[in-house]
């Protein structure tokens, strides 16, 4: 026997491999499968992310261009089965003139799932250093107060 032949190992006459197809279904599966689970995670962790800085200032893009004033917050916390807080809450109304303002104000029994159920019991509210500032407005006795 010669040398070559002793240190060749056995193998199988060269065949050429055969690639197996993925199916265009099971693509497709493993896309639809991934985008649920991707988008299952983002609406977990959505109120941690409308916590951060640029998730608030997404929050109050959106609370602002419903307004007709401005509102502006410091600090927001929120969770889906914990309580709300918000921190540093100034609003203004169309004129520009400030309507409310608060230092802190925290709703613990309020959880973002009973808000979305559309239980609106908000339970016991903790506001610190509240001013809300409320104009007169004379009416005429039987008139309309516009």
């Amino acid at each position: 026997m010669s040398q070559a032949a002793e240190t060749a190992p056995n193998r199988e006459p060269d065949t050429p491999r055969v690639r197996r197809r993925t199916s265009w279904r099971r693509r497709l599966l493993w896309a639809v499968g991934l985008f649920l689970i991707v988008l299952i995670l983002l609406i977990a962790f959505l109120p941690t992310i409308a916590s951060t800085g640029a998730g608030k200032s997404v929050v109050l893009r959106i609370v602002n261009s419903l307004y007709a004033g401005n509102v502006q917050v410091e600090h927001l916390s929120l969770g889906w089965s914990a309580g709300q807080s918000i921190a540093g809450l100034t609003v203004h109304d169309a004129a520009g003139k400030p309507v409310i303002s608060a230092r802190n104000i925290e709703a613990h029994d309020v959880s973002l799932w009973s808000a979305l159920r559309g239980d609106m019991n908000v339970g016991h509210v903790r506001v610190v250093g509240g001013i809300l500032q409320v104009d007169r407005i004379e009416q005429e006795p039987g008139g309309d107060p516009s």
